[in-house]
């Protein structure tokens, strides 16, 4: 089987080329820049093909044999409407060569759950403009005509993550640490909704992360039983160690 990742240097999409070289897969990746691709994976051997996730001609080329495409695409929240772009150009460039899809969903599209934990029978109930777009991306690839498969994530955090929602918390926490390695000292401070929408009258995204602010304010815990069931997927790290592992690489 030949597996394409778009989006291959992004946070998700990395990981992924690894673990499928890893595994001695035959891999081919979507990228914008080749060179950056060589200098975050000098050690993966995948075939790459360049391109723009937009432009429908280089989407072709990128599918155009492939098994099984994991869609790692992904924009800024200022141009979050691009994701939903995306997504419908990889349809109608897949439609033909019929690929398994897998797309990394997440967690902004439940809102604030009406029970825990959240299952793949949990309703959609985004309550934003940013999570109505996820929600329509997450629409639109399950009802495409392709096999589709999205695994809703909740926000995550690791090395080589750097999205707006996380990376304050591991900056703002070395900013307290001093010369004190051993345990995190700094406090974090979550900016309060009210100063989020005074910042959105200046700056775009300050305006869109505003709309994400209801991540940190519901608990959204989830039901691992669905997963664990149908992949085999088990966790094989735990919070303290992935603090440690995100510190150190945020030092770097």
């Amino acid at each position: 089987m030949k597996y394409l990742i778009t989006g291959a240097t992004g946070a998700i999409g990395s990981p992924i080329v690894r673990q499928l070289a890893a595994e001695g897969k035959e891999v081919r990746v979507f990228v914008r820049d080749a060179e950056k691709f060589h200098r975050l994976l000098p050690d993966v051997p995948a075939e790459v093909v360049t391109g723009d996730a937009l432009v429908p001609d280089d989407v072709r080329r990128a599918v155009a044999g492939v098994d099984v495409v994991f869609h790692c695409v992904n924009f800024p929240l200022t141009q979050y409407r691009r994701t939903l772009e995306a997504a419908q150009v990889l349809v109608e460039a897949a439609l033909p060569e019929k690929p398994h899809v897998v797309f990394p969903g997440n967690t902004w599209v439940f809102g604030k759950p009406a029970r825990l934990p959240i299952t793949p029978d949990t309703p959609f109930n985004p309550p934003s403009a940013i999570a109505c777009l996820k929600a329509q991306v997450d629409e639109m690839l399950m009802n495409s005509g392709l096999p589709v498969t999205v695994v809703h994530l909740p926000d995550f955090y690791g090395p080589n993550v750097v999205n707006p929602l996380v990376k304050p918390l591991f900056e703002n926490g070395l900013a307290g640490m001093g010369t004190h390695r051993s345990s995190w000292v700094g406090k974090v401070r979550g900016m309060p909704f009210w100063l989020l929408r005074l910042l959105g009258l200046f700056s775009a995204e300050a305006r869109a992360g505003a709309g994400m602010m209801h991540t940190f304010a519901w608990d959204v815990s989830m039901d691992g039983v669905a997963i664990q069931r149908d992949t085999g997927f088990v966790p094989q790290m735990g919070y303290a160690d992935g603090i440690a592992r995100t510190l150190a690489w945020f030092r770097q």
